[in-house]
């Protein structure tokens, strides 16, 4: 009776990693749609230049950052590192996610710690110093300038809407707008400058004089995608869920940063055409990191590129990502008490999207099937 009952527990097992098992054509298939359409982010840095000059652009940003920090931080340890260690297919039940979960709200109670206590000590320093100020009194030549600082402010008006029509025209501003995107992808570095001090002639056929930031860049960011489309490969390898779970946490993290690497092409000294061919190039090297991320899961390695990927997302997401939403919550605590829980609001809020997406797909793994 016991040997019966153990056999039937193996033979349920057998059959439960058959089924998470993908044939050859739903990994190429899954693989490649997926990948196609992290590709295509790379295209869509030029879709959201006529609304960078609004307030409502840099809140979506902000909310776009926090959700590749959740996306990538949860992808790591509720799918890569349980992947890494085959957690997943020894705990049935999926224990695991709990302890992964405490990770993740370590991660989190932490960052609401700092940020909240910075906000009380910025709010208490404002306070003390509008104590010790006091406030003059307005007088006749105060409001004269009161009057024409106002009337100043209606004139510029057109001029500020004038600016923002023609964004597209000057990559200087589109950087400026660009900053949060720019910093989140790597890691605060400096705004890079054209040189300008031999007149410059640009001539078909011949090198032009693009800032060397800028190969540095697409170099990069090749890299990085073919490392995404290893990690991309092994997973629809492993099963479809797993890839589509990585591919989901890759896609919401593309987004951003390639709107930060579209900014740096541009104010580095191309032209809008040359930014968007190369940064499509660049994101296409995700195609070869899918197909060897493919065959070397088939020979037993994709352990060791989850848990390569696994470093790598938690890099890029705590170390390039989280320290510039701190410093957006900072800046905006300094402003008022009001404006700083809005942005740790809309932090919290795509944070809480990827966190949770991430989590219910590890969760339901054995009960969601695409087959």
């Amino acid at each position: 009776m016991e040997n019966s009952t153990c056999s039937h527990d193996l033979r349920r097992k057998e059959l439960r990693e058959e089924k998470r098992k993908p044939s050859q054509s739903e990994v190429w298939g899954y693989g490649f749609l997926f990948v196609t359409l992290i590709s295509l982010c790379s295209l869509l840095g030029v879709s959201v230049l006529p609304f960078m000059g609004k307030d409502f652009y840099k809140q979506l940003l902000t909310a776009l950052i926090g959700l590749a920090v959740g996306s990538l931080a949860a992808s790591s340890v509720f799918h890569l590192i349980p992947q890494a260690f085959n957690l997943a297919n020894s705990d049935g039940h999926h224990n695991y996610l709990r302890i992964s979960l405490m990770m993740w709200g370590g991660i989190w109670v932490f960052f609401m710690t700092e940020r909240i206590m910075k906000i009380i000590n910025d709010a208490r320093q404002k306070k003390v110093s509008c104590e010790k100020v006091p406030s003059p009194m307005p007088t006749g030549s105060s409001q004269t300038n009161s009057s024409h600082q106002l009337q100043k402010t209606y004139e510029n008006e057109p001029l500020q809407q004038s600016h923002d029509m023609c964004v597209i025209s000057a990559p200087g501003a589109i950087y400026e707008y660009q900053e949060q995107a720019i910093k989140a992808s790597f890691g605060h570095q400096e705004k890079p400058h054209v040189s300008h001090e031999h007149v410059m002639h640009f001539e078909q056929g011949k090198d032009s004089a693009i800032a060397t930031v800028a190969w540095m860049v697409i170099f990069g960011d090749g890299l990085h995608n073919f490392i995404d489309g290893l990690s991309i490969g092994a997973a629809f390898n492993e099963s479809i869920l797993t890839g589509i779970s990585i591919s989901v946490a890759v896609m919401c993290e593309e987004f951003p940063h390639e709107l930060g690497d579209f900014a740096v092409l541009l104010n580095a000294g191309m032209s809008l055409k040359q930014a968007l061919l190369y940064n499509f190039l660049s994101a296409c090297t995700c195609y070869l990191g899918l197909i060897l991320g493919i065959l070397l899961g088939e020979i037993e390695a994709s352990t060791y590129i989850f848990g390569f990927a696994a470093g790598m997302f938690l890099y890029i997401s705590l170390v390039d990502m989280v320290p510039e939403m701190n410093e957006v919550a900072e800046e905006a605590s300094k402003i008022s008490v009001k404006k700083a829980f809005h942005i740790l609001f809309l932090q919290n809020l795509g944070m809480a999207i990827g966190v949770t997406t991430l989590y219910v797909l590890a969760l339901y793994q054995d009960s969601i099937n695409f087959t």
